[in-house]
């Protein structure tokens, strides 16, 4: 009976070795097909991101060599993973390769890197690039505007009247010769008065009673460059013409934008009229001072008549 039990517990450990070896072996071949996979998708990629791809992709290949090494310690080659020499922590460090090999792979079908707001930059500026072989750029200027510490409506009617070709001697309503408008630092964008808490953008799912809104607060912290976009296409008039408008402005959130080497242009924002107070309260302010002059009249009035009156 004894005999029987260790013939019993023989296999079973020669089941759970084999099951540990093809375990790994397939996690090698994947890990391959995926490599594979990314160096193909990394030949399409752009050539401003082909570099960062290859390098990825590199990356990617060492930690491939090193699980397929370790792999080839524990179970290759006939061997078995309890009879090498320190197998438990051979285990632990081939698990640790293949996590950075995966987190490479899932770093690039992602789209996003591992550093801290990298791959939202890296994002932004993609977006930006896209469409500009649909424009014809020749003879367009490259506007700049600043948006730290302006008011919202004020620059967008200047963005508006920039995109329609207003400020042209040639602009002509069925025609587009609006020039390329960059904004930068849109989250420094300032309000009046209480718009922060006050406004309000809402849409609808198309589920009953799915009515969505969010403040100007909460937007501006989400997203401030789709509160520029939507105080400047407001402003523009809904013909065919929008998709070609929409694709010359270019909205950051920072002062970092991907066009250093066109010919950029400053734009420069008319000076802005500001009334010390609103017209309710200046009047109100007014006919206090005048009963305080008044007020500050009459006891010398007063006095003087007492006077006379004694005398």
């Amino acid at each position: 009976m004894l005999e029987a039990a260790k013939v019993d517990c023989r296999a079973t450990l020669e089941v759970a070795r084999g099951r540990i070896c093809h375990r790994w072996r397939q996690r090698e071949r994947h890990c391959r097909q995926w490599s594979n996979a990314v160096v193909s998708s990394a030949a399409k990629v752009d050539c401003d991101k082909r570099r960062e791809a290859e390098m990825v992709v590199v990356g990617i290949g060492f930690k491939l060599s090193l699980v397929v090494q370790r792999s080839n310690e524990l179970g290759g080659g006939g061997g078995r993973p309890h009879e090498k020499e320190g197998g438990d922590g051979g285990c632990r460090q081939m698990q640790g390769c293949w996590v950075s090999a995966v987190s490479l792979l899932t770093a690039v079908e992602g789209g996003k890197s591992n550093d801290n707001g990298g791959g939202q930059y890296r994002l932004q500026h993609q977006k930006a690039l896209a469409g500009l072989r649909r424009i014809n750029l020749e003879g367009l200027r490259w506007r700049v505007f600043d948006a730290k510490g302006q008011v919202l409506g004020r620059m967008a009617s200047q963005i508006s009247i920039v995109l329609q070709g207003k400020d042209k001697p040639t602009y002509t309503p069925y025609r587009e010769d609006g020039d390329m408008c960059i904004v930068l630092n849109a989250k420094d964008i300032c309000v009046t008065g209480r718009k922060l808490t006050n406004k309000f953008y809402r849409w609808h799912t198309g589920y009953v009673g799915h009515l969505k809104e969010r403040s100007l607060k909460d937007q501006l912290a989400k997203d401030p460059t789709e509160v520029i976009r939507k105080a400047v296409f407001r402003m523009l008039p809904r013909n065919k013409l929008r998709d070609d408008r929409d694709r010359k402005l270019r909205i950051f959130s920072g002062s970092e934008h991907p066009f250093a080497d066109r010919p950029l242009e400053p734009f420069v924002m008319p000076p802005r009229n500001v009334r010390e107070m609103r017209p309710r309260a200046k009047r109100a302010l007014i006919r206090a001072q005048k009963k305080a002059e008044q007020g500050n009249a009459n006891p010398t009035a007063k006095k003087g008549d007492e006077a006379q009156v004694s005398a």
